[in-house]
C-alpha cells in the first residue's frame, strides 16, 4: 500500500473520531439506556425460562431413577424441557434482531451525516445495483429473484459507487440460493478492454450457471445410472442364461440410457458456460491457490490483478470477516460481491454497548477497504490501462 494511500486513510481517520465525538456518540448515549433496559427484561424472562427448565429436567432424571428406564412420562418431560431451551434462545434472537433494526431505523440518518461528511454515502430504500447489472456481472449463478436489504449510494473523488446487502435464489427458493451477502459497483471514468472475473477457489455459482439444472441433473444422473445398471443387468441375465433375445426387452434398455444421456448433456452444457471466458495463470503462487481468474484480455488482466490488488482484495476479506470474495471488470463497472451471513454495516445489537466505537469502527473499515480501490485503479481519470 503507498504512503498516499496509507496517509489518505489515516485523515479519514482522524476526521472521522471528531465526527464520532461530536455528533454520533451523544445520540448513541441517549439511546444505550433503551437497549440497557431491554437487557435487563430478557435477562428476567431467560432466568425464568431457565428457572422452569431445570426444574423440568429434575423431575425427568427422578422418574428415570424411580424406573431404571425412560417412559413416555419422562420422554415427554424432556421434550418440555428442550422446548424451553429453543424458546429462551428463539425470543434473544427475535428481540436482538428487532433492536438492531429500530436501531438502525431511526439514526441511520443522523449516523450517516457523519460519514457524509467524509465519504458523501446517503442510504436509500431503492435498489443501488439493478437485476441486470448483476446478471452482466457473471458473478453470480442464475437468478430469478433478488430481495434487498441496506442500500447505498454514494461519491468518492468523483467516482460514484453503489453498496447492496441482496439474497439472490432462483424461485425464491432458500435451497437454490445463488448469492447472500454484500454487492458493491464502482463507476469507472474508463472502459475495461475486456471481461475479467476473479472468483474463490471452488466457487460453482457464477457465471449464470442454471443452479436448478444443475442439481436436477446430478440426481437424474445418479438415479437414471442406478436404474439403468439395475435393468442392464436383468436384459444381461436375461440374455446370457436364458438365452432371451426379445427384441423389445433389448429396447426397453437402450431406451432407459436416455436418462443418464440427458443428465450429463446438461451438465456438459453448463461447464461450457464456464470456459466462455479463458482461465488464465498468474505469477502470484498464493494467489493461484485462493482464487480463479477467467478474462477475455490476458494482458489487461495480469495488468489489473497486481500484487498489491491482490493485497487491497484480502484487506476487504478482512474487513468483512468472510472467506469468500469475487470481482468482476467489466465496460466501466467494477463490481465486487462479499458472499457473508452475517449483517454487514451493523449499527448496533444488545450484546454490544452504543456508547463503545468499535461498531462504528468496523462500519468505517468495511467502508475505507472498498473505497481505497478508487485510489489504487484511479477510476475519476479518463486515462486508459
Amino acid at each position: 500500500m503507498s504512503n498516499n494511500i496509507r496517509n489518505e486513510i489515516k485523515h479519514l481517520k482522524s476526521e472521522f473520531a471528531k465526527i464520532y465525538s461530536n455528533k454520533i456518540r451523544p445520540n448513541m448515549v441517549e439511546y444505550e439506556k433503551t437497549r440497557r433496559n431491554i437487557i435487563k427484561k430478557i435477562a428476567l424472562i431467560e432466568c425464568i425460562l431457565l428457572t422452569i427448565t431445570i426444574v423440568t429436567f429434575y423431575f425427568a432424571l427422578s422418574d428415570f431413577m424411580s424406573n431404571k428406564t425412560l417412559t413416555n412420562s419422562s420422554i415427554f418431560t424432556i421434550f418440555i424441557a428442550i422446548a424451553f431451551i429453543v424458546v429462551g434462545f428463539s425470543y434473544f434472537y427475535i428481540e436482538n434482531k428487532k433492536f438492531s433494526k429500530e436501531l438502525k431505523t431511526k439514526h441511520k440518518t443522523d449516523i450517516l451525516e457523519g460519514f457524509r461528511e467524509l465519504l458523501k454515502i446517503y442510504w436509500t430504500n431503492n435498489q443501488t445495483i439493478t437485476k441486470t447489472e448483476l446478471e452482466m456481472s457473471g458473478l453470480f449463478a442464475n437468478f430469478d429473484c433478488l430481495d434487498t436489504d441496506d442500500c447505498f449510494k454514494g461519491t468518492y473523488k468523483e467516482v460514484d459507487y453503489a453498496i447492496q446487502e441482496c439474497t439472490l435464489t432462483q424461485n425464491n427458493s432458500a435451497w437454490w440460493l445463488a448469492f447472500k451477502g454484500a454487492v458493491v459497483k464502482f463507476s469507472s471514468n474508463k472502459k475495461f478492454k475486456g471481461n475479467t472475473l476473479v472468483s474463490t477457489k471452488q466457487d460453482f455459482n457464477i457465471q449464470n450457471i442454471d443452479i436448478g439444472t444443475f442439481l436436477v441433473s446430478i440426481l437424474f444422473l445418479g438415479l437414471g445410472g442406478y436404474i439403468t445398471w439395475i435393468i442392464f443387468s436383468h436384459i444381461f441375465e436375461e440374455i446370457t442364461i436364458y438365452g432371451n433375445t426379445d427384441k423389445t426387452l433389448i429396447m426397453l434398455g437402450l431406451e432407459l440410457l436416455v436418462i443418464p444421456a440427458v443428465a450429463i448433456g446438461c451438465i456438459i452444457w453448463i461447464y461450457k458456460k464456464k470456459l466462455s471466458l479463458k482461465k488464465t495463470e498468474l505469477e502470484d503462487i498464493e494467489f493461484e491457490k485462493k482464487y480463479t481468474v477467467k478474462t477475455t484480455d490476458e494482458i489487461e488482466a495480469r495488468y489489473l490483478l497486481t500484487t498489491s490488488f491482490m493485497e487491497r482484495l484480502k484487506n476487504i476479506q478482512t474487513a468483512f470477516n468472510t472467506n469468500q470474495i469475487k470481482c468482476s471488470f467489466s465496460d466501466k463497472n467494477l463490481i465486487i460481491a462479499i458472499p457473508t451471513n452475517k449483517n454487514i454495516f451493523e449499527i448496533g445489537n444488545l450484546l454490544t454497548p452504543l456508547d463503545d466505537a468499535k461498531t462504528f469502527d468496523i462500519f468505517f473499515n468495511e467502508l475505507t477497504s472498498l473505497l481505497i480501490l478508487i485510489d489504487y485503479f484511479k477510476l475519476n481519470e479518463q486515462t486508459g490501462l
